[in-house]
């Protein structure tokens, strides 16, 4: 299939020309296409251009604009919001509650973990599907592991069930759970 170039592409807006540089570059070898912005004025005329499917910005450029950037990343026609990912060097928790309020959708501390970046970005642009959770049930009541487990799959997680605890160690290797839900006894 045809891949649409909108579709995969990140207007990264960042201060530092170095450091976005690197991020853009990284981000293009996954298959995006990225413009890089150095300043607000700079986002409103790539905006007025067209409208990329997200936009990677550090918190240092956004805490400036934050209160007027969703507005000016919305599409005039569609009244969409712009998918906002926040970069930054700070870990306080008043700052991730700033992003999340100014309408940011992922928020990750520098230096950016490309890769945790790119899984997030193409999940939120739907470039893959994310397989179900996988739920190890260890438990000696077969009803009540049953039981467990289709509530779980009503909620599409994938489980496996040991009673067994001989058996625990093969199942954990062969279903690479990420979670494991054990009876205490």
């Amino acid at each position: 299939r045809m891949r649409d170039p909108v579709a995969e592409s990140a207007d990264l807006l960042d201060r530092d020309p170095d450091s976005s540089s690197v991020l853009a570059g990284q981000l293009r070898a996954h298959g995006y296409v990225v413009r890089e912005l150095h300043s607000r004025q700079a986002l409103a005329a790539a905006l007025a251009e067209s409208t990329p499917a997200a936009l990677v910005a550090d918190t240092h450029v956004a805490d400036a604009v934050a209160a007027g950037l969703l507005e000016s990343a919305g599409t005039a026609e569609s009244k969409t919001v712009l998918p906002l990912i926040f970069l930054s060097e700070d870990t306080r928790l008043a700052t991730r509650l700033r992003a999340v309020r100014s309408g940011g959708v992922a928020y990750f501390v520098k230096p950016v973990p490309v890769g945790r970046l790119v899984d997030g970005l193409d999940a939120l642009l739907g470039r893959v599907t994310q397989e179900p959770y996988r739920v190890l049930i260890v438990e000696d009541a077969s009803e009540q592991a049953e039981y467990y487990a289709t509530i779980l799959a009503q909620a599409g997680v994938s489980t496996r069930s040991v009673s067994e605890p001989d058996g625990l160690l093969e199942v954990l290797n062969d279903f690479n759970p990420e979670l494991v839900l054990m009876d205490m006894y």
